[in-house]
């Protein structure tokens, strides 16, 4: 079923739920080890989810934040809140230049590929 441009089929739903098996350890650890609020993250990733899919018409990965969860998971209580929200940020506007001024292509184009 197509809906304002957007595909809606079973590999969309199985899409959907890909990065639940990243997204939930790295969330548990947030909240179990660094003491973060629970709705904050969630309701941060979920709009941020929505909005990405809806403008770019795609499922958006969350890859990028693997280093930074890591990070704040293994060095616990010595990596801050305000620390953790900023490499985020940080991350998201890095591959938002990136892409805006066709870095990223240009990255392509002189990596090799397997």
């Amino acid at each position: 079923m197509r809906v304002a441009g957007n595909e809606y089929s079973i590999r969309e739903a199985a899409g959907a739920f890909g990065d639940l098996g990243t997204l939930i350890p790295f969330v548990v650890g947030y909240i179990t080890v660094n003491h973060m609020d629970p709705a904050g993250i969630l309701i941060a990733f979920g709009v941020f989810k929505l909005w990405a899919g809806l403008y770019f018409k795609t499922p958006v990965p969350i890859q990028p934040m693997k280093a930074i969860g890591t990070a704040a998971i293994t060095h616990g209580g010595a990596i801050t809140h305000g620390a953790i929200w900023a490499s985020g940020l940080f991350t998201g506007v890095f591959w938002l230049i990136m892409g805006v001024t066709g870095m990223v292509g240009w990255i392509a184009r002189i990596t090799s590929r397997p």
